[in-house]
């Protein structure tokens, strides 16, 4: 089977995903946390470079590592800035930068997931909103320089992803405040927060990574689920 590396593998969206994928792949977990398959840190070249001696050909690179946070843009420090820019943002570039030649001999793919929120502003989250529009520029620019090389970039914007962990946690803290039952305020919010089933999302991508001729068509794009 073709090698498919998933980075942020050990994460709610990571493991439904990781699942989906090992039907079809090899699956390498990446993540910080020791549960992953390989334990490294994608902001840092030198784990980085681990990739490269324990896997000689790779044919898919999932970028799905990332981190939220929400504050209201005076609460925002440079440090919590530079935190979630170094993992969504850098963290994607240095994993395709470092995998490019794997992906060149294989003519793979680079998916990269991204979010609603790179084109759909959320209040509180200013520099999640901003890195996962950077992170779609990364897929579009991408997808035009590895062409000539057979590679294949695209991306995958879902909305809320409310079986998610940490979407869980916002939504019954936001249910409690409001004093509504999830259910009515998902209902009741469902323009503000637009939301799709991870589980779902996660079947998608496997389903058209496992059809090279879906996956070809789909250079450059991204794909928006659930959103408006």
């Amino acid at each position: 089977m073709d090698i498919a590396l998933v980075t942020g593998g050990s994460g709610s969206f990571g493991k439904l995903l990781v699942d989906k994928l090992s039907r079809h792949f090899e699956v390498v977990n990446i993540d910080v946390s020791a549960s992953a398959g390989l334990k490294l840190d994608v902001t840092n070249e030198a784990d980085i470079d681990t990739i490269l001696q324990k896997y000689p050909r790779v044919k898919v690179l999932v970028n799905a590592a990332a981190v939220i946070k929400y504050n209201p843009i005076e609460r925002i420090s440079a440090a919590e800035w530079d935190a979630i820019f170094s993992v969504n943002v850098k963290g994607t570039f240095l994993m395709i930068k470092h995998l490019l030649p794997r992906l060149k001999e294989s003519r793979g793919v680079i998916v990269n997931v991204s979010s609603i929120t790179g084109r759909m502003p959320m209040v509180n989250a200013l520099t999640y909103c901003t890195s996962k529009a950077a992170m779609d520029m990364i897929t579009r620019v991408c997808s035009r320089e590895f062409r000539p090389h057979g590679i294949t970039v695209f991306g995958i914007s879902p909305a809320m992803m409310i079986d998610t962990e940490n979407t869980q946690k916002k939504l019954g803290s936001l249910s409690r405040l409001k004093r509504l039952s999830v259910e009515d305020l998902l209902e009741r919010e469902k323009e503000t927060y637009p939301y799709v089933r991870g589980e779902s999302v996660a079947g998608l991508l496997a389903y058209i990574l496992s059809d090279k001729k879906i996956y070809r068509d789909l250079n450059g794009q991204i794909v928006n689920m659930g959103g408006y």
